[in-house]
């Protein structure tokens, strides 16, 4: 590489948005593989892609949902064994998740609690659009555990 593309390369990566320094990850396969995906966006702070990963119809207001990780520096995620059932053509999953966040102010918090996800049967579709499994709705509380304690709770 010649001199005038390495400095042309520094500049750009230079003015790259920093970001944390995990690997990009959207992984729509399986439903604890969309929440690892869900925090992976939180982590690098692409707020549309997290957002992404909620059903249609049951998305959260996106400016607060992004204003919501405002102070989020970084999150670990840990989901537990997942439970599927289905109903109508359709798969719900609920899955167990804790999350850890470190905030800007170098507190860490905990939130332990369920996800459920959705999806209807991949082989109800003849045509285009396809939906991925999808969140449909969560709801973490804050833990007075620490992060290696904690374990997320599934209603049922």
């Amino acid at each position: 590489m010649t001199g005038r593309y390495a400095v042309a390369l520094l500049l750009a990566c230079a003015g790259a948005p920093a970001m944390a320094q995990d690997t990009y990850l959207d992984d729509r396969s399986t439903p604890d593989a969309v929440i690892r995906s869900l925090y992976n966006a939180v982590n690098t702070q692409q707020y549309p892609r997290a957002w992404s990963y909620f059903e249609d119809g049951h998305r959260p207001e996106f400016g607060p949902f992004a204003d919501g990780y405002g102070d989020t520096v970084h999150v670990e995620v840990r989901t537990g064994e997942v439970f599927a059932e289905g109903a109508a053509g359709t798969t719900y999953w609920q899955v167990p998740t804790v999350i850890e966040a470190r905030r800007t102010d170098g507190s860490v918090v905990v939130f332990a609690g369920c996800y459920t996800l959705t999806q209807a049967s991949p082989y109800a579709y003849d045509r285009p659009p396809y939906d991925p499994i999808a969140i449909r709705d969560g709801t973490l509380v804050q833990s007075d555990k620490h992060f290696a304690d904690a374990s997320g709770d599934c209603p049922g």
